[in-house]
């Protein structure tokens, strides 16, 4: 006979409940283990002390040099080239009024001469008319007495012939001796009034030659190029014996007084060096950098290649607008004597075309706390506060330069700083400082800017 599934199960039960009765009372009677309070670890960390720096506002960027003063020698008058310097080649120096190339000058020679003979003519053809003048004016005053005593003869042999003492054919014949003798008069008056109208034509006339005369030895003197400043020649386009027309480019060259460098300052940063020295005006003033004096800006500019060849600079102007595609301000740097540094074999000169990053720095603000623009989080500076429990400080950063974050607001005198990496930082997670002299030391030469 087969038991039943139910009946099974309640054989099972009794040995259950004895079994969990046994299991209850071994944990009722066993011990409870050790219990053992854990200290907390303190975070080993660097730290500096905050302090007041007076920062010389700082703004660097980018430019290419250029020559101050270019210039490309043009030929004004035609013809060929019968002198060249020997030093005329592309590279060399050359000082200022120095001849470096001259024009067949036989043509300009022959035009001035024959302008010359044209005027020496025409002024002696006015010193003929002044000496016809005078004596057209004396021969003239002698005719008028001569037609006043023919006159007072008319009168008299008037009178006669109405008395009957003379007949009327003696009137007649002394009338007509009175006409011709006014007609004498009148052709020498005429020859007086016509005599200016002469007189202004010969002088138009040698005004004319004048300027011929001036326009041939202007040309002449075109035959000659000289050099208008010390310069350094580029690319020479002539040889000699070679003809050249009006208008030819005979060579280019640079000036090597001084060198510009058009560089690109962020504009923030350009704000803050302009800030610092510009003076406040009562009115205001359409031009906003009148009242700037650039020559308290220190400018400095160096090789982007690693050379260690520093130049020192000055702000010439800044350019009006904003660099269309970086929307950067250009600022024009000049570096007088920029060769002077090829006198020395170690160093070289500033050259054109070369690519260089510029520096300007303005004058000391009002003392501002500064760290290290790491620390800067999300607005927050770690502090090693009391009891060496990390605190997490909101701060408002006034500037960034050179690594360093500017504090305007948010830190306190005597404020330790964690500069250490935290990860996590946990508000009020204990800290183990040690005072790091190391960074402290390069936060301060950061403030103090010194060139690479």
């Amino acid at each position: 006979m087969k038991t039943r599934p139910r009946f099974r199960a309640l054989l099972l039960l009794p040995a259950l409940v004895i079994g969990a009765g046994v299991a209850a009372w071994l944990i009722s009677g066993a011990e409870e283990p050790p219990r053992h309070a854990q200290a907390a670890s303190a975070r080993a960390v660097g730290v500096i002390e905050v302090q007041q720096f007076s920062v010389r506002p700082r703004a660097r960027g980018f430019g290419i040099v250029r020559p101050s003063e270019t210039w490309q020698a043009i030929a004004k008058v035609r013809g060929s080239i019968v002198y060249r310097h020997p030093q005329l080649a592309s590279g060399n120096n050359i000082p200022a009024g120095t001849r470096v190339l001259e024009i067949d000058p036989t043509e300009y020679k022959l035009a001035t001469a024959e302008a010359k003979a044209d005027l020496a003519a025409t002024q002696a053809e006015l010193r003929q008319l002044d000496a016809e003048i005078e004596n057209t004016e004396k021969l003239a005053a002698i005719e008028r007495d001569r037609l006043s005593f023919a006159e007072r003869e008319v009168e008299r042999i008037r009178s006669l012939a109405r008395s009957g003492t003379s007949s009327p054919a003696r009137l007649d014949e002394q009338e007509r001796a009175t006409l011709q003798q006014r007609r004498a008069v009148q052709e020498l008056d005429n020859q007086l009034r016509l005599a200016p109208s002469r007189r202004s034509r010969l002088e138009a006339e040698a005004e004319r030659i004048q300027a011929r005369l001036g326009r041939a030895e202007r040309d002449l003197a075109d035959t000659l190029i000289t050099t208008p400043f010390d310069l350094r020649i580029g690319e020479v386009k002539v040889e000699r014996h070679q003809f050249v027309s009006t208008g030819q480019i005979l060579f280019t060259a640079d000036g090597i007084a001084a060198a510009e460098i058009r560089a690109q300052i962020p504009l923030d940063a350009m704000h803050r060096v302009v800030g610092s020295v510009r003076e406040i005006a009562a009115k205001r003033n359409v031009n906003a950098l009148s009242h700037v004096d650039f020559s308290k800006i220190d400018a400095t500019a160096w090789l982007t290649a690693g050379v260690d060849v520093v130049w020192e600079a000055r702000l010439a102007r800044v350019e009006a607008g904003l660099d269309p595609r970086t929307r950067t301000v250009q600022a024009v740097l000049v570096v007088d004597e920029p060769y002077q540094k090829l006198q020395s074999p170690e160093q070289i000169a500033l050259l054109k075309d070369m690519y260089v990053e510029v520096e300007l720095v303005g004058q000391p603000g009002p003392p501002h706390f500064a760290v290290p623009d790491s620390v800067v989080r999300d607005g927050m500076v770690p502090i090693a506060g009391g009891g060496n429990r990390l605190q997490l400080r909101p701060v408002e950063v006034a500037f960034r330069q050179n690594g360093v974050a500017i504090i305007g607001s948010g830190l306190e005198p005597g404020d330790i700083v964690v500069i250490d990496d935290l990860v996590p930082a946990i508000e009020g997670m204990a800290l183990a400082p040690r005072r790091d002299l190391e960074s402290a030391g390069r936060l301060a030469a950061s403030l103090a800017g010194a060139q690479p």
